[in-house]
């Protein structure tokens, strides 16, 4: 007779997802990360395809996704994005959808910036038509 614990470990075992392979079983989460490893540009698709989804936050800006996993995957070594320490997919306009011609693999690091720099532009923008004044931001040397 099985003692609880080990119907438990049994239960759970029988509850995760594996793959076969030539080397054995792997779960499915390893065989994901391992696609994603040697495909990266599907990580890339699978946030694009998210924040465009009818509840993602592009899709409620009307902005859409029109790339395909093989255009992504061009995009990718266009750009030789394997080159880059932190890889992120970048629209060049930010109010365009995601298209082939419109997007570009950059740093992770400058494409958070830009979108930091555009929304401070567009903020002031808005102050500076309804007659308020935004004083420029200054460098702090520490």
């Amino acid at each position: 007779m099985k003692t609880e614990n080990e119907k438990l470990v049994l239960k759970r075992e029988s509850q995760r997802m594996y793959l076969k392979t030539s080397k054995g079983k792997i779960t499915h989460k390893k065989a994901v990360k391992n696609y994603h490893k040697n495909n990266p540009w599907a990580r890339t698709m699978a946030n694009v395809a998210s924040r465009c989804s009818p509840s993602g936050k592009y899709y409620k800006k009307g902005i859409r996704n029109f790339l395909t996993p093989q255009k992504l995957k061009e995009l990718w070594f266009r750009d030789k994005a394997w080159k880059l320490e932190k890889p992120s997919i970048d629209r060049i306009n930010a109010k365009g959808n995601y298209t082939f011609e419109n997007c570009r693999y950059i740093e992770w690091s400058k494409n958070s910036d830009e979108g930091r720099d555009s929304r401070w532009a567009e903020t002031r923008k808005q102050k500076t038509e309804n007659n308020i004044v935004v004083p420029e931001p200054q460098e702090v040397d520490l």
